[in-house]
């Protein structure tokens, strides 16, 4: 038996529990990766990064700016603490809704990861964000903006997958 035949057989086995486990294993990994993701490939300028989409989009929600730029400092640099847990906190949500998705269609496998991570950038920051204001406007938000975003989404959830296939072949040995 193929290794996509077993976890196609094992997804209909996966408990909420199990698909809780894995969405916050894949979720805070996948999270990680994005991150490093934009260090190598910075999606918004430097002047638009001060109030980073997630600190923008509590501050529309009434959250103070105070709270939404709190900061942890390790190795002398100033960390963005809240922009960090909407950031793990998202990327879990998106892995849940992912892992809980894959339990009931088992061929979307790996191949189509690249679609929901697509359907993700599309949603938020071409749609939801701008509309908001959280963001520009799609036409308005620079060409490297879109390049990072799109495959950082796909990198992002290609490496969910990846770790969601994994714990689901431990978890079910």
């Amino acid at each position: 038996m193929s290794a996509q035949n077993l976890d196609s057989k094992n997804h209909n086995f996966l408990s909420l529990k199990d698909s809780i486990f894995i969405a916050i294993i894949s979720g805070i990994i996948g999270g990680v990766i994005k991150l490093g993701w934009e260090v190598m490939f910075p999606p918004r300028t430097f002047e638009r990064d001060l109030t980073n989409p997630p600190q923008a989009l509590l501050e529309l929600f009434g959250f103070s700016y105070d709270f939404t730029h709190l900061t942890y400092t390790f190795s002398g640099h100033a960390l963005p603490l809240v922009s960090f847990i909407v950031h793990f906190s998202f990327s879990v949500a998106c892995a849940f809704i992912y892992v809980r998705y894959v339990t009931k269609e088992p061929h979307l496998m790996l191949k189509k990861a690249a679609l929901y991570g697509i359907i993700i950038f599309i949603l938020f920051h071409i749609i939801i964000m701008p509309l908001l204001g959280v963001v520009p406007s799609a036409l308005n938000q620079p060409l490297q903006e879109h390049l990072s975003e799109f495959f950082g989404h796909i990198f992002w959830l290609y490496v969910i997958e990846i770790t969601r296939f994994t714990l689901v072949m431990n978890i079910k040995k």
